[in-house]
């Protein structure tokens, strides 16, 4: 692994697609049918009820990520509800990134690019990753194709492999461990200005919030380096005000130049 920090502000938040996550369904002969593995999946999480339960999403954490001068830390925020959310990441001697949604215009700002709008294959992926604060509850209504590529072994648990394929966008694949039901590992082909990259994300330490099954560690390799999300506190249905999602002036101001 090199020793290089990763230079786009998009790709400091891709650990986030892990949780992160149309009508006609693929499979191959011997393979199950993709309804099943999402259906065991959400079982698995603690079942649908109490997905559609949540309505917020609080949760902090530390990621630890290669650095100029080594390994560095860099505290972590995420907020939802419904389809607005909230990310803050503040990068010692690099400043503070963001990236968000007031539920209708994503964007993100940052020391590197400034305040944008995301557009194109970004903002068909962050659009995806954060409709709702558990996505799978989605996903038998996939505006894609979903195809069940066999199976694979990950770190020794047997899994299926799911595509998933936009209309829009790039191909992501999620492993499903045959055994528990949970999603440990997202292979995803990240695109930022000028950068494309392959990533992959591992999901460990499932614990239990309010009767639901969530990874409170994430490893996200690429080939920059390997970073790791370990979260101190997920907390669901807190009181989370409007304002919080409201667009920051800059980017308010992106959105009256654009109209």
């Amino acid at each position: 692994m090199t020793n290089t920090f990763l230079s786009r502000p998009f790709f400091v938040f891709c650990f986030f697609v892990a949780g992160s996550l149309g009508l006609p369904f693929a499979s191959a002969q011997d393979n199950p049918d993709v309804k099943e593995i999402i259906s065991k999946h959400i079982k698995a999480l603690g079942g649908a009820d109490k997905l559609k339960s949540v309505k917020t999403v609080s949760a902090k954490g530390v990621m630890t990520m290669p650095g100029p001068a080594g390994e560095m830390e860099a505290e972590m925020e995420h907020y939802q509800s419904g389809p607005k959310f909230l990310m803050v990441m503040n990068i010692p001697n690099m400043g503070e990134f963001r990236q968000g949604s007031d539920g209708k215009h994503y964007w993100s700002n940052d020391p590197f690019s400034g305040a944008r709008l995301l557009e194109g294959d970004q903002l068909a992926a962050v659009s995806q990753q954060h409709s709702q604060p558990f996505p799978a509850l989605g996903w038998s209504e996939y505006d894609g194709e979903l195809t069940v590529d066999g199976e694979a072994d990950v770190d020794g648990k047997k899994c299926w492999k799911v595509i998933f394929k936009p209309k829009t966008g790039s191909p992501m694949t999620r492993y499903f461990d045959k055994d528990s039901g949970h999603v440990v590992k997202l292979d995803i082909k990240q695109t930022g200005p000028g950068v494309e990259m392959e990533v992959e994300v591992f999901s460990e330490d499932i614990k239990q919030v309010n009767g639901i099954s969530v990874p409170y560690k994430q490893i996200t390799s690429a080939p920059q380096g390997e970073m790791t999300l370990e979260f101190s506190e997920i907390k669901f249905n807190e009181k989370l005000p409007d304002e919080k999602f409201a667009l920051p002036e800059d980017i308010q101001k992106l959105v009256d130049e654009k109209k």
